[in-house]
Protein backbone atom coordinates (compact mmCIF):
# COMPACT_ATOMS: atom_id res chain seq x y z
CA UNK A 1 0.00 0.00 0.00
CA UNK A 2 3.08 2.31 0.27
CA UNK A 3 2.91 5.21 -2.18
CA UNK A 4 -0.86 5.23 -2.67
CA UNK A 5 -2.33 8.72 -2.87
CA UNK A 6 -5.68 10.38 -2.78
CA UNK A 7 -6.84 10.73 -6.40
CA UNK A 8 -8.27 14.17 -5.62
CA UNK A 9 -5.61 16.06 -3.65
CA UNK A 10 -2.57 13.77 -3.95
CA UNK A 11 -2.11 13.35 -0.21
CA UNK A 12 -1.05 9.86 0.98
CA UNK A 13 -4.20 7.74 1.26
CA UNK A 14 -5.53 4.33 0.30
CA UNK A 15 -8.34 6.07 -1.55
CA UNK A 16 -10.14 9.38 -1.37
CA UNK A 17 -8.86 11.00 1.82
CA UNK A 18 -11.23 11.94 4.60
CA UNK A 19 -10.94 15.67 3.91
CA UNK A 20 -11.72 15.29 0.24
CA UNK A 21 -14.56 12.90 1.06
CA UNK A 22 -16.21 15.57 3.19
CA UNK A 23 -15.69 18.22 0.51
CA UNK A 24 -17.17 16.01 -2.22
CA UNK A 25 -20.07 14.82 -0.05
CA UNK A 26 -21.47 17.89 1.68
CA UNK A 27 -24.44 17.78 3.99
CA UNK A 28 -27.83 17.86 2.34
CA UNK A 29 -31.13 19.13 3.70
CA UNK A 30 -34.43 17.29 3.78
CA UNK A 31 -36.85 20.15 4.30
CA UNK A 32 -39.35 19.43 7.03
CA UNK A 33 -42.14 21.75 8.08
CA UNK A 34 -43.81 22.43 11.40
CA UNK A 35 -47.21 23.55 12.61
CA UNK A 36 -47.85 26.87 14.31
CA UNK A 37 -50.76 27.86 16.56
CA UNK A 38 -51.77 31.48 17.11
CA UNK A 39 -50.90 31.14 20.82
CA UNK A 40 -47.25 30.49 19.91
CA UNK A 41 -47.12 26.72 20.47
CA UNK A 42 -45.35 24.80 17.73
CA UNK A 43 -45.88 21.18 16.66
CA UNK A 44 -43.16 18.99 15.18
CA UNK A 45 -42.90 15.21 14.92
CA UNK A 46 -45.76 14.34 17.26
CA UNK A 47 -45.05 16.92 19.96
CA UNK A 48 -46.16 20.43 20.92
CA UNK A 49 -43.33 22.78 21.94
CA UNK A 50 -43.59 25.95 24.00
CA UNK A 51 -39.82 26.49 23.67
CA UNK A 52 -39.17 27.44 20.06
CA UNK A 53 -35.37 27.24 20.39
CA UNK A 54 -35.68 23.59 21.39
CA UNK A 55 -38.15 22.90 18.58
CA UNK A 56 -36.02 24.49 15.85
CA UNK A 57 -32.91 22.63 16.97
CA UNK A 58 -34.84 19.34 16.82
CA UNK A 59 -36.13 20.30 13.37
CA UNK A 60 -32.62 21.09 12.11
CA UNK A 61 -31.17 17.84 13.48
CA UNK A 62 -33.89 15.81 11.75
CA UNK A 63 -33.52 17.79 8.50
CA UNK A 64 -29.80 17.20 7.97
CA UNK A 65 -28.64 14.27 5.87
CA UNK A 66 -25.00 13.31 6.39
CA UNK A 67 -22.83 11.27 3.99
CA UNK A 68 -22.37 7.61 4.97
CA UNK A 69 -19.96 7.17 7.87
CA UNK A 70 -19.91 10.83 8.88
CA UNK A 71 -20.94 12.19 12.26
CA UNK A 72 -22.79 15.48 12.58
CA UNK A 73 -23.18 17.86 15.52
CA UNK A 74 -25.36 20.95 15.41
CA UNK A 75 -23.49 23.68 17.29
CA UNK A 76 -25.98 26.54 16.96
CA UNK A 77 -29.33 27.29 15.36
CA UNK A 78 -30.67 30.75 14.59
CA UNK A 79 -34.13 31.50 13.27
CA UNK A 80 -35.98 34.50 11.93
CA UNK A 81 -39.67 34.88 11.08
CA UNK A 82 -40.49 37.08 8.10
CA UNK A 83 -43.17 37.20 5.41
CA UNK A 84 -44.84 33.99 6.49
CA UNK A 85 -41.59 32.00 6.44
CA UNK A 86 -39.04 30.92 9.01
CA UNK A 87 -35.41 31.31 7.98
CA UNK A 88 -33.05 28.83 9.64
CA UNK A 89 -29.28 29.24 9.96
CA UNK A 90 -27.41 26.24 11.36
CA UNK A 91 -23.74 26.06 12.38
CA UNK A 92 -22.78 22.42 11.91
CA UNK A 93 -19.65 20.39 12.66
CA UNK A 94 -18.94 17.24 10.62
CA UNK A 95 -16.30 14.57 11.27
CA UNK A 96 -15.21 11.57 9.18
CA UNK A 97 -12.28 9.28 9.96
CA UNK A 98 -10.47 11.95 11.92
CA UNK A 99 -11.12 14.75 9.44
CA UNK A 100 -13.31 17.63 10.61
CA UNK A 101 -15.22 20.32 8.78
CA UNK A 102 -17.55 23.19 9.62
CA UNK A 103 -20.55 24.24 7.56
CA UNK A 104 -23.12 26.99 7.79
CA UNK A 105 -26.42 26.00 6.21
CA UNK A 106 -29.36 28.27 5.47
CA UNK A 107 -32.88 27.42 4.35
CA UNK A 108 -36.46 28.47 4.91
CA UNK A 109 -39.60 26.59 5.88
CA UNK A 110 -43.24 27.66 5.74
CA UNK A 111 -45.24 26.76 8.87
CA UNK A 112 -48.70 25.27 8.63
CA UNK A 113 -51.11 27.37 10.68
CA UNK A 114 -53.30 25.24 12.93
CA UNK A 115 -55.18 25.49 16.24
CA UNK A 116 -53.73 23.54 19.17
CA UNK A 117 -55.95 21.41 21.40
CA UNK A 118 -55.79 23.94 24.23
CA UNK A 119 -56.90 26.88 22.07
CA UNK A 120 -59.63 24.80 20.49
CA UNK A 121 -60.96 23.95 23.97
CA UNK A 122 -60.72 27.55 25.12
CA UNK A 123 -62.53 28.76 22.03
CA UNK A 124 -65.48 26.45 22.61
CA UNK A 125 -65.74 27.12 26.36
CA UNK A 126 -64.54 23.62 27.16
CA UNK A 127 -63.36 22.88 30.69
CA UNK A 128 -62.69 19.77 32.74
CA UNK A 129 -62.27 21.19 36.24
CA UNK A 130 -63.11 24.22 38.35
CA UNK A 131 -60.97 25.50 41.22
CA UNK A 132 -63.44 27.24 43.55
CA UNK A 133 -61.25 29.52 45.66
CA UNK A 134 -62.98 30.72 48.82
CA UNK A 135 -60.13 32.41 50.63
CA UNK A 136 -58.49 35.83 50.35
CA UNK A 137 -54.99 36.51 49.08
CA UNK A 138 -54.40 33.17 47.36
CA UNK A 139 -52.35 33.44 44.15
CA UNK A 140 -52.73 30.20 42.18
CA UNK A 141 -50.09 31.20 39.61
CA UNK A 142 -52.04 29.43 36.87
CA UNK A 143 -50.86 28.60 33.36
CA UNK A 144 -53.15 30.81 31.31
CA UNK A 145 -52.93 28.42 28.38
CA UNK A 146 -55.00 26.06 30.55
CA UNK A 147 -57.36 28.68 32.00
CA UNK A 148 -60.65 28.94 30.10
CA UNK A 149 -61.96 31.75 32.31
CA UNK A 150 -61.95 33.14 35.85
CA UNK A 151 -65.27 34.24 37.29
CA UNK A 152 -65.89 36.27 40.45
CA UNK A 153 -68.61 34.74 42.61
CA UNK A 154 -69.91 35.32 46.11
CA UNK A 155 -67.09 34.51 48.51
CA UNK A 156 -64.29 34.14 45.98
CA UNK A 157 -63.30 33.24 42.41
CA UNK A 158 -63.98 30.21 40.22
CA UNK A 159 -61.16 29.22 37.86
CA UNK A 160 -62.25 27.06 34.90
CA UNK A 161 -59.42 24.82 33.64
CA UNK A 162 -59.21 22.81 30.42
CA UNK A 163 -57.14 20.02 32.00
CA UNK A 164 -58.18 17.85 34.95
CA UNK A 165 -54.61 16.58 35.32
CA UNK A 166 -53.32 20.15 35.63
CA UNK A 167 -56.07 20.97 38.14
CA UNK A 168 -55.01 18.02 40.31
CA UNK A 169 -51.39 19.22 40.22
CA UNK A 170 -52.43 22.61 41.57
CA UNK A 171 -54.74 21.03 44.17
CA UNK A 172 -51.97 18.75 45.45
CA UNK A 173 -49.70 21.79 45.86
CA UNK A 174 -52.42 23.58 47.83
CA UNK A 175 -52.97 20.59 50.12
CA UNK A 176 -49.24 20.48 50.84
CA UNK A 177 -49.45 24.18 51.76
CA UNK A 178 -52.20 23.50 54.29
CA UNK A 179 -55.33 24.48 52.38
CA UNK A 180 -58.56 22.53 52.76
CA UNK A 181 -59.81 20.97 49.53
CA UNK A 182 -63.07 19.13 48.86
CA UNK A 183 -63.74 17.47 45.50
CA UNK A 184 -67.06 16.82 43.79
CA UNK A 185 -68.04 15.93 40.22
CA UNK A 186 -70.97 16.31 37.85
CA UNK A 187 -71.84 14.23 34.80
CA UNK A 188 -71.10 16.30 31.70
CA UNK A 189 -71.80 13.89 28.85
CA UNK A 190 -70.41 10.85 27.09
CA UNK A 191 -67.30 10.23 25.05
CA UNK A 192 -66.74 6.97 23.18
CA UNK A 193 -69.67 5.51 25.11
CA UNK A 194 -68.20 6.40 28.51
CA UNK A 195 -69.50 8.92 31.05
CA UNK A 196 -67.51 12.17 31.18
CA UNK A 197 -67.46 14.19 34.40
CA UNK A 198 -66.46 17.73 35.30
CA UNK A 199 -64.65 18.04 38.61
CA UNK A 200 -65.05 20.82 41.15
CA UNK A 201 -62.51 21.58 43.88
CA UNK A 202 -63.59 23.78 46.79
CA UNK A 203 -60.52 25.48 48.27
CA UNK A 204 -60.57 27.14 51.70
CA UNK A 205 -58.07 28.18 54.33
CA UNK A 206 -58.22 26.41 57.69
CA UNK A 207 -59.82 28.45 60.48
CA UNK A 208 -56.38 28.89 62.07
CA UNK A 209 -52.98 30.08 60.92
CA UNK A 210 -49.31 29.90 61.86
CA UNK A 211 -48.80 31.35 65.33
CA UNK A 212 -52.35 30.71 66.54
CA UNK A 213 -53.04 28.95 69.84
CA UNK A 214 -55.49 26.05 69.63
CA UNK A 215 -57.42 23.80 71.94
CA UNK A 216 -58.31 20.36 70.71
CA UNK A 217 -59.24 17.54 73.02
CA UNK A 218 -57.36 18.16 76.24
CA UNK A 219 -54.34 19.71 74.52
CA UNK A 220 -53.28 23.32 74.17
CA UNK A 221 -50.88 23.89 71.27
CA UNK A 222 -49.37 26.62 69.12
CA UNK A 223 -49.32 26.22 65.33
CA UNK A 224 -45.76 26.30 64.00
CA UNK A 225 -46.17 25.15 60.40
CA UNK A 226 -49.10 24.44 58.08
CA UNK A 227 -49.34 21.56 55.62
CA UNK A 228 -51.16 18.31 55.09
CA UNK A 229 -49.60 17.56 58.47
CA UNK A 230 -49.56 20.49 60.90
CA UNK A 231 -46.53 21.01 63.15
CA UNK A 232 -47.47 22.24 66.64
CA UNK A 233 -45.85 23.09 69.96
CA UNK A 234 -47.49 21.41 72.94
CA UNK A 235 -47.64 24.17 75.56
CA UNK A 236 -47.76 21.78 78.51
CA UNK A 237 -44.79 19.58 77.58
CA UNK A 238 -42.85 21.99 75.38
CA UNK A 239 -42.49 19.27 72.75
CA UNK A 240 -42.99 19.76 69.02
CA UNK A 241 -45.62 17.38 67.69
CA UNK A 242 -47.46 16.81 64.41
CA UNK A 243 -51.16 16.39 63.78
CA UNK A 244 -53.12 15.81 60.59
CA UNK A 245 -55.11 18.74 59.25
CA UNK A 246 -58.30 16.69 59.55
CA UNK A 247 -57.65 16.11 63.24
CA UNK A 248 -57.49 19.86 63.87
CA UNK A 249 -60.65 20.83 61.98
CA UNK A 250 -62.67 20.72 65.20
CA UNK A 251 -60.10 22.67 67.20
CA UNK A 252 -60.88 26.02 68.81
CA UNK A 253 -58.71 29.11 68.37
CA UNK A 254 -58.03 30.51 71.85
CA UNK A 255 -55.66 33.29 70.77
CA UNK A 256 -53.65 34.57 67.81
CA UNK A 257 -50.10 35.87 67.69
CA UNK A 258 -51.49 39.26 68.74
CA UNK A 259 -52.19 37.74 72.15
CA UNK A 260 -48.49 37.19 72.86
CA UNK A 261 -47.11 39.64 75.45
CA UNK A 262 -43.61 40.57 76.61
CA UNK A 263 -42.44 40.40 80.24
CA UNK A 264 -39.30 40.39 82.34
CA UNK A 265 -38.43 37.76 84.94
CA UNK A 266 -38.31 39.48 88.34
CA UNK A 267 -37.85 36.45 90.60
CA UNK A 268 -36.82 32.83 90.23
CA UNK A 269 -38.06 30.39 92.88
CA UNK A 270 -37.79 26.59 93.23
CA UNK A 271 -41.45 26.16 92.31
CA UNK A 272 -41.57 28.72 89.48
CA UNK A 273 -40.91 32.31 88.49
CA UNK A 274 -42.51 35.73 88.79
CA UNK A 275 -42.76 37.89 85.69
CA UNK A 276 -43.70 41.53 85.18
CA UNK A 277 -45.62 42.56 82.07
CA UNK A 278 -43.71 45.23 80.15
CA UNK A 279 -46.87 47.09 79.16
CA UNK A 280 -49.11 47.21 82.24
CA UNK A 281 -46.37 46.29 84.77
CA UNK A 282 -48.57 43.69 86.47
CA UNK A 283 -46.85 40.75 88.16
CA UNK A 284 -47.75 37.15 87.40
CA UNK A 285 -46.66 33.90 89.00
CA UNK A 286 -45.76 31.07 86.64
CA UNK A 287 -45.18 27.48 87.71
CA UNK A 288 -41.72 25.90 87.42
CA UNK A 289 -40.05 26.70 84.10
CA UNK A 290 -36.62 25.40 83.09
CA UNK A 291 -33.99 27.59 81.51
CA UNK A 292 -35.32 30.96 82.73
CA UNK A 293 -33.05 33.35 84.65
CA UNK A 294 -33.81 36.48 86.63
CA UNK A 295 -33.72 39.63 84.53
CA UNK A 296 -34.31 37.83 81.22
CA UNK A 297 -37.05 38.95 78.85
CA UNK A 298 -39.69 36.36 77.97
CA UNK A 299 -42.87 36.02 75.91
CA UNK A 300 -46.08 34.68 77.39
CA UNK A 301 -49.72 34.09 76.58
CA UNK A 302 -52.78 33.66 78.78
CA UNK A 303 -55.01 30.74 77.79
CA UNK A 304 -58.00 29.59 79.86
CA UNK A 305 -56.78 31.76 82.76
CA UNK A 306 -53.40 30.03 82.75
CA UNK A 307 -50.06 31.62 81.81
CA UNK A 308 -47.70 29.86 79.40
CA UNK A 309 -44.18 31.04 78.63
CA UNK A 310 -43.34 30.55 74.96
Amino acid sequence: MTGLKCPVCGEPSTGVCASCYLREHPLSIRKQGYRLCGCGLKFFKGRWYDNEEEMFKDLVVRSLKAPPGAEVRVARVQHEHAKGKTKLVADVKVSYKGAKAKEVLEWSVVPEHVTCDTCRKLGTGYFEAVLQVRTDGLDLDLDYNKLMKAEKVKGGVDHYLTSLAYAREKVNDLIRDGYLVKESSKLYGKRDGKDVYRHYFSIKSPHFGVGDFLEYGSRLVRVLELGKTVKTLDLSSGKVKSATMNKLLDSKVLATSDGVRRAIVTEVRPDGVQIMDLEDYENHDVKATDGVSQGSEVSYVVLKKKIFLI
